[in-house]
């Protein structure tokens, strides 16, 4: 894992496609399989109990176009909440 440091747009999202809640999360770490989420700044403060779906939008000028739909994997509620997620698909717009 790289530490790094990458804002992001955020989308929660229900197997029906339906998006339950956004707003913005910061990347701490980074794998070529995965990453830990932090820093969570969402329109509600809640994420579902059934099974979802996050889709990431990179706001970094370094990554500018970069969006990824990630599984979550492991929960942290420590002082400050953090969601380790799987990488499931990556696109690129240029």
């Amino acid at each position: 894992r790289k530490d790094v440091a990458i804002r992001c747009e955020v989308e929660i999202v229900l197997r029906n496609h339906k998006v339950v809640n956004s707003g913005r999360a910061s990347i701490k770490n980074l794998s070529a399989n995965g990453a830990l989420l932090t820093d969570f700044r969402l329109k509600e403060k809640m994420i579902p109990a059934t099974p979802f779906r996050i889709r990431l939008k990179l706001l970094s000028k370094d990554f500018k176009g970069i969006a990824i739909t990630c599984l979550p994997v492991r929960l942290e509620a420590d002082d400050n909440f953090a969601l380790g997620v799987s990488f499931q698909d990556i696109s690129v717009k240029v």
